[in-house]
């Protein structure tokens, strides 16, 4: 995304990107994107952050907009100046639609959107893939447990993620 401020048309008024699963006939769920939010967006960008993130484009032969940044540093406190929303974390959505918007009207910073939608994919998708697998096992199960007799205040445990001891 370090090339975006150059391809961006000069005329642009601001963008705006949704990120929407694809999976056909699914129902999906949202999940971690409030902590990426607390975790990435709540504190102000610096000088020095500006500068190493030069010094990485630099070195991947990547171009940066160091007057970009420097404009979020100077007018806007160092914090992005973007809006995000997104569906209610853990809540059944049907997949094609949005589950995320972003959203950045400064014409001169509206090529932020990028940056911000690849991070938050990362952030997202693997959180939100297992809670929407999740989802649809525990429907499953509790057929299972209707179907066996078994108690459905027993179904609350059955379905734990042991798998986030390190691994994705």
């Amino acid at each position: 995304k370090f090339g975006h401020f150059e391809v961006t048309p000069k005329d642009t008024l601001g963008v705006h990107a949704s990120i929407i699963p694809r999976v056909r006939g699914k129902t999906v769920m949202l999940a971690m994107l409030i902590p990426w939010i607390m975790h990435k967006l709540t504190e102000p960008i610096t000088q020095e952050n500006i500068e190493e993130a030069a010094t990485f484009a630099k070195l991947h032969g990547e171009p940066f907009n160091r007057e970009g940044w420097e404009l979020v540093l100077n007018k806007y406190d160092g914090l992005l100046p973007i809006t995000i929303r997104g569906v209610p974390e853990g809540m059944p959505i049907k997949s094609g639609l949005p589950l995320v918007f972003i959203e950045c009207t400064i014409p001169e910073l509206s090529w932020l959107v990028g940056w911000i939608e690849a991070s938050i994919q990362r952030a997202v998708w693997s959180c939100s893939t297992v809670a929407s697998r999740d989802y649809e096992f525990k429907k499953d199960l509790k057929l299972l447990y209707e179907n066996s007799g078994s108690p459905l205040e027993d179904l609350e445990f059955a379905l734990h993620d042991f798998g986030a001891r390190g691994v994705t």
